[in-house]
């Protein structure tokens, strides 16, 4: 997987949850703390996960993928460093697949026999349009509207905020940034 696109297309077609190999992705975090992915041992459980310094997947990210020629969103629930040897039969399952043995049979390629387990449910979204006098909200996105929308990782978003680069303020536990700001930092 090279791309933020790429996993799009992966979680499009997965059906609540995915396997992901482990090809560029370097470190990932615990609690506080990274750690090289050669640390890490079966089972754990993984708050994010670094692809190339570049990209990265947490939990609680909200993916917008297209799926059957609509747009939905997908809250990353999982990640868990995994050996496909010792999944449980809800996970195979939620893979997609009645058992091990036809994941194995079934798959367009081989499964990795180590990889990032990551388990994630479809969000419902409201066609909801809120009054004109409401839509003055729309000016303002969050850190993480603002990756989805520039194909960023909110992380990216933070980093560019702590370095002054993106003027921001934090309302609660949000980053929240001027719309106007964010197209003149990141549009192309």
């Amino acid at each position: 997987m090279n791309s933020l696109i790429s996993l799009r297309q992966e979680i499009s077609k997965a059906q609540n949850a995915l396997l992901l190999r482990f090809t560029g992705y370097e470190r990932a975090r615990i609690w506080h703390s990274w750690y090289p992915v050669s640390e890490l041992v079966d089972g754990q459980l993984i708050d994010e996960i670094n692809y190339l310094g570049q990209h990265s997947l947490q939990v609680g990210d909200t993916i917008r993928v297209r799926e059957r020629g609509a747009e939905i969103d997908v809250e990353v629930l999982q990640i868990r460093y995994a050996d496909y040897n010792k999944l449980t039969r809800d996970e195979v399952q939620s893979l997609g697949y009645e058992s091990l043995e036809q994941a194995q049979k079934t798959s367009k390629r081989p499964l990795p026999e180590r990889a990032w387990y990551i388990a994630f449910q479809r969000v419902e979204t409201s066609d909801f349009v809120a009054p004109p006098e409401a839509r003055i909200l729309d000016d303002v996105l969050t850190a993480q509207e603002a990756a989805n929308l520039y194909d960023l990782s909110e992380s990216t978003i933070r980093v560019n905020i702590h370095r002054g680069n993106i003027p921001a303020r934090k309302s609660g536990g949000t980053w929240l940034i001027r719309r106007s700001d964010a197209e003149k930092r990141w549009s192309k």
